[in-house]
């Protein structure tokens, strides 16, 4: 899909070197990686894992995050070819796994959400809320917050992953919920979202071009692509759902019979 719609841009094959294969498909790139490590983990670790492996993999991807920057910078220099393999499959695993074990933790655990009270979330909410706000601006450089000293790397870093962390884990929390209690709507867009990922960026690579009329402002231009790859994804994610090769391509769950969904 993702050549398909590029041809519209008259690319050509020249082109399309290591680093814009990896970067059109660094995320799927980087569940590889952390599937093939949850593989090789004992069979049903995130049923008794305690906290110290938590804490290891929490310091992997902060710690260890900044030293691999750190000594990239000063020691390895890598670049070419070589830094985008090494920065999509290296530096992106340590960087977005920590994430990616907590979701599974929290998936298997998901039970215990339950327990959790409403001044709890409360807090988490307020915390990443400050986090955000400590690193919106700094990222998009409205005020220089944390320094560019290895100190403030790691303190960015940890404030990142708080807010990063915080909202996902609200995120999920909600949504659990209101999937539990039945919403058809939810469990629509929960069961979509990975069809839609994969296949609006070559949608909207083949629809800017067909769109860009010097008629339409950038207003109007904007408006009607992001509407038509809307309903162009959704299209393409009820064929995908209704034919069991595509839904197996694409890592969709098996579909249950009515009688099962309405008990």
């Amino acid at each position: 899909l993702q050549v398909f719609g590029s041809i519209f841009m008259e690319y050509r094959w020249a082109h399309y070197d290591v680093w814009r294969w990896v970067m059109h498909g660094w995320f799927l790139i980087c569940l590889m990686v952390f599937a093939g490590i949850d593989m090789l983990l004992p069979r049903g670790v995130f049923a008794r894992i305690g906290v110290l492996p938590c804490l290891l993999v929490a310091t992997i991807g902060s710690v260890g995050y900044v030293a691999l920057i750190f000594w990239n910078n000063e020691s390895w220099h890598l670049g070419g070819d070589l830094s985008t393999l090494y920065n999509f499959f290296i530096l992106h695993g340590v960087q977005y796994y920590p994430f990616y074990f907590a979701g599974s933790l929290l998936y298997y655990h998901q039970d215990k959400l339950a327990r959790i009270s409403r001044r709890t979330l409360i807090l988490l909410g307020a915390l990443s809320l400050v986090a955000m706000a400590l690193i919106y601006p700094h990222g998009l450089e409205l005020y220089p917050i944390f320094n560019n000293n290895i100190d403030g790397i790691l303190t960015q870093r940890l404030v990142l992953m708080v807010a990063s962390g915080g909202v996902a884990f609200l995120l999920f929390y909600y949504f659990y919920h209101v999937q539990r209690e039945g919403s058809r709507t939810v469990r629509y867009l929960i069961n979509s979202a990975i069809v839609i990922y994969l296949v609006h960026h070559p949608l909207v690579i083949m629809l800017g071009w067909l769109l860009d009329d010097p008629a339409l402002s950038n207003t109007q231009y904007y408006l009607l692509l992001l509407i038509l790859t809307f309903i162009f994804s959704y299209l393409c994610y009820e064929g995908v759902r209704r034919v069991a090769v595509l839904r197996f391509a694409f890592g969709l769950k098996p579909q249950q019979p009515r009688h099962a969904l309405a008990t």
